[in-house]
């Protein structure tokens, strides 16, 4: 029985992903400092003799000494766009825990998979992003590339150990995952927050004018690639974007779904992003090219936008 280590054990990724694994079989230590993970998420996860859960942040070098039998690190943790208070802890956080876990991975010789983010894309027109497009990024004046900058540091510093010491590593760029065990605060992002404030009747607020794209993929088909990931070998040290290229819509499309999906009349408010954050760019469309995820892991998203919707409504009424 193969032993996964993940780091954000707690969160939304790391909840749905652990309970993915247990299914099939594998033994699976968690972490997570639970500053943004609930506790709450480990309940079901905790019942099953094959999971293990230890309270710790992934910057304490301590952890390189853990007397486990590790095969695979799934480092999930991070913290996200600093849209509020500053970018230090993103920055901080972001690039010494990733050294830490790269270091337990190559004592352990494990496999690295790493989640890394599309906000890496930045200002980039090409979209759809293939893996090896240019990363373009605004100016470091604005400090929600702090993000995109922690990310692509981490790729680089994974490659680098991979030259290195012959690390055997996975980087999946996710875009835009979203369903049940979601934060429902801005942390999750538009969809769960639209819902909740939906079902709470509050207006939903809207960045900017709501024409900003995206491609939001249901947390089942983002757990299904990182899953293949993990288990085709033979698709190791490569980067990959992890997403739904079906699904594409406007914050404002993506609002008025929620509407007609939860059956709640809300009105929608309409906020400047410089109210909210102060200095910020906005990025007008992303969308994945998922070409080499298809062709190398055999990934296909399957749930299409309404019913991933549909599905994290009826956990949220149930909160």
């Amino acid at each position: 029985m193969s032993s996964v280590f993940i780091t954000g054990a707690a969160g939304f990724v790391g909840t749905n992903l652990t309970e993915a694994l247990l299914t099939r079989n594998y033994t699976v230590h968690g972490i997570d400092n639970l500053s943004q993970g609930d506790a709450k998420n480990l309940a079901e996860n905790r019942k099953n003799t094959h999971f293990s859960f230890q309270q710790a942040d992934v910057r304490d070098i301590s952890l390189q000494n853990l007397p486990l039998d590790i095969a695979t690190i799934v480092h999930l943790a991070a913290f996200k766009i600093p849209k509020y208070g500053t970018a230090k802890n993103t920055l901080e956080v972001n690039s010494l825990g990733t050294l830490n876990m790269l270091e337990l991975a190559r004592k352990k010789d494990a496999l690295f998979v790493f989640s890394s983010t599309s906000d890496v894309y930045g200002k980039g027109s090409n979209s759809p992003f293939s893996e090896n497009d240019d990363l373009v990024l605004g100016s470091p004046t604005v400090q929600r590339w702090a993000y995109a900058t922690s990310k692509i540091f981490d790729e680089h510093l994974i490659r680098t150990y991979n030259k290195e010491y012959g690390l055997k590593f996975v980087i999946l760029r996710y875009f835009n995952s979203f369903g049940p065990k979601n934060s429902t605060t801005y942390l999750g992002g538009p969809i769960s927050l639209f819902i909740a404030n939906a079902w709470a009747g509050k207006p939903i607020e809207i960045h900017g004018d709501g024409s900003q794209k995206r491609c939001f993929c249901y947390v089942s088909d983002t757990i299904h690639g990182t899953v293949l990931a993990i288990e085709k070998n033979n698709a190791w040290n490569e980067t990959y974007n992890i997403g739904n290229d079906k699904t594409e819509r406007s914050i404002k499309e993506i609002a008025e779904l929620v509407v007609e999906i939860t059956g709640k009349k809300i009105p929608f408010q309409f906020t400047p992003h410089e109210k909210l954050f102060g200095k910020f760019e906005e990025v007008s469309r992303r969308v994945p090219n998922l070409s080499k995820a298809r062709k190398k892991l055999g990934f296909e998203p399957k749930l299409t936008l309404e019913e991933g919707i549909r599905l994290t409504y009826e956990w949220q009424k149930n909160l």
